[in-house]
């Protein structure tokens, strides 16, 4: 299996990639990129953020990236970072 591969497209065109170690990355048509982790019970946004400030507390907002082939560039050079394949 390649490090990452494209699994399906819903009626909301999100697509759905699977990485090699059973993770799933998601790109919706929003701008939001997510990560799925089959041992854990909930969704992780991967986009980049902008710390600002609110009174006393630190804010963060995600950046969205509403372009999909941007998406899938950052999809993909995010897998390059952040992905770590067995070898045996």
């Amino acid at each position: 299996m390649n490090t990452m591969q494209l699994i399906s497209i819903n009626d909301k065109k999100t697509a759905t990639f699977l990485l090699a170690d059973g993770r799933k990355i998601k790109s919706y048509q929003s701008g939001y990129v997510r990560i799925e982790d089959p041992r854990l019970d909930r969704l992780y946004q991967i986009n980049k953020t902008i710390r600002g400030r609110d009174g006393k507390w630190y804010t963060y907002k995600r950046i969205l990236i509403p372009n999909e082939l941007e998406r899938l560039e950052y999809i993909i050079n995010w897998v390059k970072r952040n992905y770590k394949q067995n070898t045996k």
